[in-house]
């Protein structure tokens, strides 16, 4: 929570990709301190919205940090905003490598699984000198990105 002036802000971040970005910016009208949990009453909707104090939600008061809700108070004007956090994900591949180009870090090679011939950027530091053209490796992918490798 973050006050701006005599404003409360409120902020999570989650890891799971089910809680989309969400915004709520209203008035306080209930605190249970002990159990750390407060209602917002929407200032566009009238819509009330209950939350529970998690351990990542980040609470402010005039722009002090506090771990609780101590400084809060029925009738304080808040904003609660929450974000998702994207999840990194990667896919391990067994791969024939077609060839290598060390000049822009990019690596063509068949995907095994799938049949398909796939280009991609790498980042592989030292094990960069182990690709070679008709060699098989397993690769770790991530993005659009070759992060790692393993000889077959």
């Amino acid at each position: 929570m973050t006050f701006i002036k005599s404003a409360l802000l409120l902020s999570a971040l989650f890891s799971s990709s089910v809680f989309a970005a969400v915004r709520v910016e209203g008035t306080i009208v209930a605190i249970d301190k002990e159990a750390q949990t407060y209602s917002i009453k929407e200032k566009s909707t009238g819509e009330l919205h209950n939350f529970k104090l998690a351990n990542n939600t980040k609470v402010s008061v005039n722009r002090k940090r506090h771990s609780d809700l101590s400084k809060v108070e029925v009738g304080d004007k808040a904003v609660f905003k929450q974000r998702a956090k994207k999840q990194k994900t990667s896919t391990r591949v067994s791969a024939l490598v077609q060839s290598v180009d060390k000049t822009n870090k990019t690596i063509t090679f068949v995907n095994n699984d799938s049949g398909t011939v796939q280009t991609m950027r790498y980042s592989l530091g030292r094990s960069e000198d182990k690709l070679q053209a008709g060699k098989k490796f397993v690769f770790e992918l991530s993005g659009k990105n070759v992060k790692t490798l393993s000889s077959l």
